[in-house]
């Protein structure tokens, strides 16, 4: 009986053993034969004006004929932006932002998907020069996703682009506008982890307007509001005492004002995992300033 039942349950689980392991070899070889494929395209790449219509062209009908095959695989969405990017190479960008767009629209919950499409549709304008519609792909982002990653660096992207471009008026109307949005967007409900996204945007947005001070006091909310090690990472706390004391010392000439900070830190939460390493900047701060006086005096 014992031995019936075991052939049984051997029978009934092989099916799911079988499938699991197609599975996974499906992947492994749809992931294999992407890596062939991304090796094609990076040698045509490397110079596609000197490439052949013909080289572009048959690249693309690989990888129409990659999500033919694989069609079940959770990479035919990154096949399908790598088709799009032979399109944008080859100088086809209409055809290559059908192609980003169509991804957009087939993976409406994926947004690391979502982040790449967009991103490739905004070189394309790029590479036209058409800047007023890279503008409007930020706006869109912004306004389809306002609580991803993507969508709160949007406004500010609006700002850097300008800047790149060296339309000093442009990049400092846009900075405000990222501002105004960013306060208003803090008035909603949200994960703490965008909250903590948009305040940085925020504070980010006063160093460009050299409003110091206000930056400097938005990154203090940021650091007491959040400190939970959760949404206060290593890596976050690294970032926020860094421009703290930079601005603080650098712009405010102010040695005090992280000082004032890291103790309200402390003294809010006396049992944090933190706490040694805000006193250790607090002492490094207090010498900081003791060496800056010391020198301003040398120099009178």
């Amino acid at each position: 009986m014992k031995k019936t039942l075991l052939i049984l349950l051997v029978i009934l689980l092989l099916p799911v053993v079988v499938f699991g392991v197609i599975n996974r070899n499906d992947d492994y070889s749809s992931e294999k034969a992407l890596w062939k494929l991304n090796k094609e395209y990076h040698e045509v790449a490397k110079d596609p004006k000197a490439a052949p219509q013909a080289s572009f062209d048959g690249l693309i009908a690989k990888y129409d004929k990659f999500v033919k095959k694989y069609n079940t695989s959770k990479i035919i969405p990154i096949a399908r932006i790598y088709s799009g990017r032979v399109y944008a190479v080859s100088g086809d960008y209409k055809t290559a932002r059908k192609v980003f767009e169509e991804v957009i629209g087939e993976n409406p919950n994926n947004m690391i998907m979502i982040s790449m499409a967009y991103k490739h549709i905004i070189q394309t304008f790029a590479a036209e020069e058409d800047f007023v519609n890279v503008v409007k792909t930020y706006e869109q982002i912004k306004n389809n996703y306002p609580l991803t990653e993507l969508g709160i660096r949007a406004p500010l992207d609006i700002a850097r682009l300008y800047a790149v471009r060296k339309e000093e008026l442009r990049k400092i109307a846009a900075v405000k506008a990222a501002l105004s949005y960013y306060n208003d967007l803090l008035k909603r409900d949200m994960h703490p982890l965008a909250k903590m996204m948009i305040m940085r945007f925020q504070s980010e947005c006063y160093f460009a307007l050299g409003m110091w001070k206000e930056g400097v006091d938005t990154l203090k909310d940021m650091l007491i509001g959040f400190p939970e090690t959760e949404y206060l990472s290593v890596a976050r706390a690294r970032w926020i005492i860094s421009t703290i004391n930079a601005m603080s010392a650098g712009r405010l000439k102010n040695y005090d004002r992280p000082v004032e900070i890291y103790s309200e830190f402390i003294q809010k939460y006396p049992e944090h995992p933190y706490r040694q390493v805000f006193e250790q900047v607090i002492v490094k701060m207090k010498e900081a300033k003791a060496q800056n006086s010391a020198e301003a005096a040398q120099q009178k």
